[in-house]
């Protein structure tokens, strides 16, 4: 889990787990995911996209339908980067798989991203900036 996401989500590729808040609970078998968020919320979900899940395991980032700061907090967590926003960014979906082993460096995987001619990235240390890409 991770501060600034407002739901915890709990995934299980084998065996089975119970899921408790505060006075609820859900029993989860593989496949399954139970999603904790809000005050007294406990849902589960069931057929997950197991490849997503558990992407971050086989060095890759697969993005479904994710807007950039849904994947500027993947790539955030994974290069140990502060992300900044400046400007009015469109909303751009990111499908797609990326391999960490071929994009071993933030600035390649950045680089990748402007590719789409939507979002330009200043890299600066470990801080990058994300503006909308100049037409």
């Amino acid at each position: 889990a991770y501060e600034e996401e407002q739901v915890v989500r709990v995934t299980l590729l084998e065996g089975a787990v119970a899921v408790k808040k505060e006075e609820l609970r859900v029993k989860i078998v593989p496949g399954e995911q139970a999603i904790a968020g809000g005050s007294k919320r406990l849902t589960t979900v069931k057929n997950v996209d197991m490849e997503q899940v558990i992407a971050w395991k086989n060095g890759q980032f697969v993005f479904a339908g994710d807007d950039i700061k849904t994947v500027m907090r993947q790539l955030s967590r994974w290069y140990d980067i502060t992300v900044r926003y400046e400007g009015a960014l469109p909303q751009e979906e990111f499908v797609g798989i990326i391999s960490r082993s071929r994009y071993d460096n933030i600035s390649s995987i950045l680089r990748l991203l402007e590719g789409t001619g939507t979002f330009h990235f200043d890299l600066q240390g470990n801080n990058v900036t994300v503006t909308r890409a100049r037409q």
